[in-house]
């Protein structure tokens, strides 16, 4: 697992994000986060990579590369969709924050390969510019003391 996202992130910073989809016009920063996970879990790669702001950076679970571009969200999640067996996450708690025009969201999700379960925990800042809530900066991580 931890290859897997190794090489998902490295690879990440050479592909990249779709234009920014309709759906998310005014959206509620929870609601896109409910957005991320139904994309993540269709496993759209075109609908993940529209959430995110063209400047958006994104750590990904156990990545050792800052991803920075559009073309790098997209390959992210083009490779995590590629592979097999599937993966799928669901939420845990959440806290989540707006302060003008820019939104936080942090908690808990676990991902779910071939039966086993991954707990992690994210953080989302979310800007919001011309009525359009974006992801502007993404990290994940495994929880401490789960592999």
């Amino acid at each position: 697992m931890k290859q897997h996202f190794l090489a998902l992130a490295a690879a990440g910073a050479l592909m990249g994000a779709a234009p920014v989809a309709a759906q998310t016009d005014s959206m509620a920063p929870d609601a896109l986060v409910d957005a991320w996970v139904a994309a993540f879990n269709e496993c759209s790669a075109e609908k993940i990579s529209a959430l995110y702001d063209a400047a958006a950076t994104l750590w990904g679970t156990n990545s050792p590369a800052l991803i920075t571009t559009p073309e790098g969200v997209r390959f992210y999640f083009n490779s995590a969709c590629a592979a097999q067996p599937s993966i799928k996450v669901s939420l845990g708690e959440r806290t989540t924050r707006v302060v003008g025009t820019t939104a936080t969201s942090a908690g808990t999700y676990t991902f779910v390969r071939a039966g086993k379960d991954i707990p992690a925990r994210f953080s989302f800042t979310l800007l919001r510019a011309n009525d359009h809530w974006r992801i502007i900066q993404h990290h994940s991580s495994l929880l401490p003391g789960h592999p």
